[in-house]
């Protein structure tokens, strides 16, 4: 919800919108979104094998529980989020939920981000801070 939110707030009721979920995990963010309006399609890209799995049937099982109502495409695949295989300016929205503090070169996956989302497009990310203040 928090992400839908942000991403309302910038675009409004524009859409539908093609949104890209780096560092994915285990879909939740990715199959939160896709049950939501506004949205054309979602992929998701990580480096884990059975979170991919899990993120894939969650995906699945959402799309085969709606009673006649079109889910946008979710797609996951197995990328690092510092080289992910899409076109320059493929997506209106880039999320990252918990991923940043986990990397160790926040220049060049920044620079991914931008490459990767269109022009005026928007970055959205959570981390959990872990450093006592």
């Amino acid at each position: 919800a928090h992400f839908h939110r942000e991403i309302r707030s910038h675009y409004g009721s524009t859409g539908p919108l093609r949104v890209l979920d780096m560092g994915c995990g285990g879909g939740l963010v990715a199959n939160a979104l896709a049950q939501l309006p506004g949205y054309s399609g979602i992929e998701g890209v990580d480096l884990a094998d059975g979170a991919l799995a899990f993120a894939a049937a969650t995906a699945s099982a959402a799309a085969a529980g709606e009673n006649g109502s079109a889910l946008p495409p979710v797609r996951f695949q197995k990328a690092s989020v510092y080289e992910v295989p899409f076109d320059a300016g493929s997506f209106d929205v880039v999320v990252m939920s918990d991923v940043l503090e986990h990397l160790s070169d926040l220049r060049r996956v920044a620079a991914e981000v931008r490459r990767v989302l269109k022009p005026g497009g928007l970055f959205v990310f959570d981390t959990l801070s872990r450093t006592p203040m």
